[in-house]
Order: C-alpha cells, then sequence, then structure tokens
C-alpha cells in the first residue's frame, strides 16, 4: 500500500517477492442488517443450544457416573479425557472446515454431541464411558474454534467482531442454563438421565438447525 493510500478504497495492492497480490475490501452486511437475517439467528440458536448441552453434561458428568457405580477415579479421569480430546477435536474439525466446508465441521460437531448423549443414556461399562468422553470431547473442542469461520463465511467479515461477539455471548448464555437446567431435572426425579434425554433432544435440533444454515444473500 502506497503512502497516503486511503484505507476505504476498494482494493488494497501488497507487493512481495516481486508478486502482486490483490487484497479485496472487506465484504457482508452491517451489523443492522445481519441482524435481521435468518441465518444470524440460527447461527446463535447452534451455539445457544449446544453449550447448554455441554455444561448439563461437564458439571454433573462426574456424580453421575460416581452414582451408578463408576469409582471416582476413573470418572475423574473422563474429565482428563475431554479436555485431552477437545485438542484433538479442534485440530480435525479445523482440517474439515478447510477441505471440506464449515457447514459439514459444525454438521459433524453436533452429530457427535448427539451420539455422546445416546451412548451416556445407556452407559453400563467403563468403557463406554470412555468412549462417549472421546466422541463429546471432540465435539467440544472443535465447535468452539468454528464460531469465527462460520459467522465469516455465512455473514461476511464487516461486523464480524460483534456479530463473533453476539454468537460467542450467546455460547455464555446457554453455559449459564446448562448446569441450572440439569440441576432442576435431577432435583426433581432424583436422577441424571432424564437430563441426558434433553440434552440429546436439544442437540437434535442442533443439528436440524445446521442443516438450515444458508449464506445471507
Amino acid at each position: 500500500m502506497g503512502y497516503g493510500e486511503s484505507l476505504d478504497s476498494p482494493k488494497s495492492e501488497v507487493q512481495c517477492d516481486n508478486h502482486q497480490q490483490t487484497i479485496p475490501k472487506t465484504e457482508g452486511l452491517e451489523f443492522s442488517h445481519t441482524v435481521r437475517s435468518q441465518t444470524f439467528w440460527v447461527i446463535l440458536a447452534i451455539f445457544f443450544l449446544f453449550y447448554i448441552c455441554l455444561q448439563m453434561t461437564m458439571t454433573h458428568i462426574y456424580n453421575y457416573a460416581t452414582d451408578i457405580g463408576i469409582s471416582s477415579s476413573v470418572a475423574a479421569t473422563l474429565i482428563s479425557l475431554i479436555r485431552g480430546c477437545r485438542i484433538m477435536g479442534r485440530l480435525a474439525m479445523g482440517i474439515v472446515s478447510d477441505q471440506f466446508s464449515t457447514k459439514i465441521a459444525v454438521l459433524i460437531c453436533t452429530l457427535f454431541i448427539a451420539a455422546s448423549f445416546l451412548l451416556i443414556i445407556f452407559a453400563d461399562s467403563v468403557s463406554m464411558f470412555y468412549i462417549f468422553a472421546v466422541v463429546f470431547g471432540v465435539a467440544y473442542g472443535g465447535e468452539i474454534s468454528l464460531i469465527p469461520v462460520i459467522t465469516g463465511h455465512y455473514l461476511g467479515l464487516k461486523a464480524l467482531g460483534v456479530v463473533v461477539g453476539s454468537v460467542i455471548s450467546a455460547a455464555c448464555l446457554g453455559t449459564a442454563i446448562g448446569p441450572l437446567l440439569s440441576g432442576i431435572i435431577f432435583d426433581s426425579v432424583g436422577s441424571y438421565t432424564p437430563s441426558f434425554v434433553v440434552a440429546a433432544i436439544l442437540s437434535m435440533i442442533a443439528v436440524i438447525f445446521t442443516l438450515l444454515l444458508h449464506p445471507v444473500e
């Protein structure tokens, strides 16, 4: 970019190793238009539901495992395994997003989280709990890393900062609601199983919302 060139010009050029690369101007909707689009609210709903399900599980998985006879030491390793698999999920979903599409990566995460609840509902052995932890952890790590990518892809880059902030705020609201909802269900029926059934239903709704995603035109 030459000295004195306006940052508001439609295009700017960068000279690197004698090759000229043209960088297009930032495109997308203004935030005032973004909030009136269905896609914006669908993305918020996906991450809101996803994080309700995540925290319903993370807060109570230890108690659930010990309640059905899993030793406290094994139950504690489940949390560590989930956190370790989050790293694998972030890397794997990044590759899927780059090689295929962000929508496919988000769809895989929502399907994985739904499948993990089916596993935990019927888990009757330590090995099933470990499988649950791997599937759940991959989904957990993969989903959060896709927030900036999916918002930029479907809503453009012009209002990316405030849009990403809005999606993260929806996720944080889900994070606050999830443990409370699970605790209320447990206090009402004396079992964590119904809360995991609710989480499975909510995660399947998130799958449906993901399938409805389409770019704003």
